[in-house]
């Protein structure tokens, strides 16, 4: 399992399968995830300039990283973590996530009606090995004393960003977040969410200004 299926399974709340974060954190978080296993893996390496290079065009068997290093193949250019975090995110990452998911047993989905009328859908954890094994990886991230796994230091700085991690291991103190939040994909995830949230409110303040010189 990837990191970006363990991230959506903490996202997760387990029983209800409601989303504990918004879909633009998720998204950015997830785009992040993919980079960090490529990195992991090796199929993509940081240049001298801090810049992605895909360096293995080989696939991983896995189909959400194999569509994300085929789309940076593709690119002929070295682009930032910044860059590629925006543009995953843009991909489908989410739904692509879901479904592998889904289809291997991992969370179940399950679609209701609010009031009735409106479908949604909610996606309960099953495979709770899995979620507890990520949530393992976390806790020991932030206890080692020596290096810490590159899977679990991913894992905490991506959920930080998300704003996810009090709500899977509770308040941490910030002096020892900062080894994990001064990693480049974290600091690319953060700077995306902040980024769409200020273009977000700005167009809601704008939209509120437009309706009152309308309605005058």
């Amino acid at each position: 399992m990837g990191i970006a299926q363990e991230l959506e399974l903490l996202i997760r709340e387990p029983e209800t399968g409601k989303s504990r974060v918004d879909a633009v954190a998720a998204r950015a978080a997830l785009a992040g995830a993919l980079l960090a296993d490529l990195l992991i893996e090796r199929r993509i390496v940081r240049d001298e300039r801090g810049k992605l290079v895909v360096v293995d065009h080989s696939p991983l068997g896995d189909f959400v990283l194999d569509r994300a290093l085929a789309s940076m193949a593709s690119d002929p250019k070295p682009r930032s973590v910044r860059r590629w975090v925006a543009r995953l995110e843009r991909s489908g990452v989410r739904e692509d996530v879901m479904g592998t998911l889904v289809t291997h047993g991992d969370v179940e989905a399950r679609t209701h009606r609010i009031l009735g009328l409106f479908p949604t859908t909610r996606y309960p954890v099953v495979n709770t090995r899995a979620r507890g094994e990520a949530v393992e990886s976390i806790h020991n991230a932030l206890v080692a004393k020596g290096p810490v796994p590159d899977r679990g230091s991913a894992l905490v700085g991506l959920c930080d960003a998300a704003g996810l991690l009090r709500q899977v291991v509770g308040p941490v103190d910030r002096h020892r977040l900062k080894p994990f939040r001064d990693v480049d994909v974290a600091r690319a995830v953060r700077a995306s969410i902040a980024e769409k949230r200020s273009s977000s409110d700005a167009g809601m303040i704008g939209g509120g200004g437009a309706g009152g010189d309308g309605g005058s």
